[in-house]
């Protein structure tokens, strides 16, 4: 069992022998994006998701940090996306707030999202994905 998060995970997941990746299953892999926006919640306030997937929106009431869901909690595939500046207090040098847009993928989403990293490939995956929901 390999467990890594950060660019230790990446590290892992682009070195690790292609004898072993060819062998074993992924059990979850999250791929993430952070951008930056003149005003976060505004932003994912305005992201209108895929009607086919269940949805959540979580609204901070008086204070900075809304939070996207699309899919369910258990689904194979879900997409997050949230305020990054308002979870974690980091500021773009530029000003602005952080857009995180991760998704969490299980299963046989997290086997193809294996073989996109390890064939170069994560970028149009992730953007497959993120376009569907």
């Amino acid at each position: 069992m390999i467990w890594a998060s950060g660019s230790q995970a990446h590290y892992v997941a682009r070195t690790l022998k292609t004898d072993i990746a060819d062998s074993y299953s992924v059990a979850r892999m999250d791929l993430q994006v952070t951008v930056t926006s003149l005003d976060a919640d505004y932003w994912i306030e305005c992201i209108q998701p895929a009607k086919v997937y269940k949805a959540t929106k979580v609204v901070n009431l008086n204070e900075k940090g809304t939070t996207l869901y699309v899919g369910a909690p258990t689904s194979n595939i879900r997409l997050r996306v949230y305020n990054k500046t308002a979870e974690s207090g980091i500021v773009p040098d530029g000003g602005g707030e952080y857009v995180r847009f991760e998704i969490q993928c299980r299963n046989q989403y997290a086997d193809k999202a294996f073989v996109a990293l390890r064939n170069n490939m994560a970028r149009s995956f992730y953007l497959m994905v993120l376009k569907r929901m």
